[in-house]
C-alpha cells in the first residue's frame, strides 16, 4: 500500500461511489477497484460494503479511515513514517 491508495481510499469513502471518486482522481473506474481490492486482501478484511446505492465503509473501513487520515495529517506535517499503518485489520 503507498499514499496514492490511502487517498483512493479516503475519496471513495468521501464520495461513496467508485466512479464519483475515478472522476475527482482522473482515473478508470476499474484502477480504483483494483486499488480497493489490494487494500483489502492487504487488510485482511473488507473495507466497504457494496451496493446499487454505492459504497458504504465497513466498521472496520471506518477505523481504517480515521487512521489513514492521520497518517496523511502527518506526511503533511513531515512527521510520516512508512511503517506506522497497521498490517491486518483487527478483528471485532
Amino acid at each position: 500500500m503507498d499514499i496514492k491508495d490511502l487517498k483512493v481510499f479516503q475519496a471513495i469513502a468521501k464520495e461513496e461511489s467508485i466512479t464519483k471518486a475515478s472522476r475527482i482522481l482522473y482515473m478508470t473506474p476499474q484502477g480504483i477497484s483494483k486499488i480497493v481490492k489490494n487494500l483489502e486482501a492487504e487488510m485482511g478484511c473488507r473495507l466497504f460494503t457494496r451496493n446499487k446505492a454505492g459504497m458504504l465503509l465497513t466498521e472496520s473501513g471506518k477505523r481504517f479511515l480515521e487512521l489513514t487520515s492521520q497518517h496523511l495529517k502527518k506526511r503533511r506535517t513531515k512527521k510520516f513514517k512508512s511503517k506506522s499503518l497497521p498490517q491486518r485489520c483487527q478483528k471485532t
